[in-house]
């Protein structure tokens, strides 16, 4: 449980996997709500912190309302995810992500359910929100804050 739960808080993100796929599908049908304000649209890279310290995470924002994480850096594990975001203000926004945390050798070892809210100013993202942190039978093993910090570093998302 304390890999798991190292592995869980080390890396950030998702929800607790059995309703990732239909979390992304009412994004994509919906999309983001912009109205000519600040748009969150592609590639971001920056840091997640967390009790157990600070890691690396990716963000791709597509146009439709899907939301692609990587975390960690996958020689020893790491993490992966699909969710949704919407804008709720001129530059603020919301998003959601279900995350695959997984082992050096690619096996599942738990998932993240993470909730964000956070401000966007020009190429920068600051964002808070709580991270659900479960382990790979879907059993609910801790819950903490997190904040992000991200920079774009393209105006085009990356794919899932």
């Amino acid at each position: 449980m304390t890999t798991i739960l190292a592995v869980g808080l080390a890396t950030t993100a998702a929800l607790a996997a059995p309703n990732a796929a239909g979390a992304a599908s009412a994004g994509e049908r919906s999309g983001p709500r912009t109205g000519g304000a600040v748009s969150p649209v592609g590639t971001w890279e920056g840091t997640v912190q967390h009790a157990e310290g600070l890691g690396d995470v990716t963000l791709s924002f597509h146009r439709n309302g899907v939301l692609c994480l990587r975390s960690g850096d996958g020689g020893e594990g790491g993490g992966e995810g699909r969710g949704r975001w919407h804008a709720t203000g001129g530059n603020t926004l919301s998003y959601q992500v279900t995350e695959r945390l997984y082992d050096g050798t690619g096996a599942t070892v738990g998932f993240v359910r993470v909730d964000q809210r956070g401000v966007q100013h020009a190429q920068r993202i600051k964002s808070d929100g709580l991270s659900k942190i479960y382990d790979a039978t879907g059993t609910h093993l801790a819950t903490a804050p997190a904040h992000v910090e991200v920079r774009r570093i393209s105006t085009a998302p990356e794919p899932c």
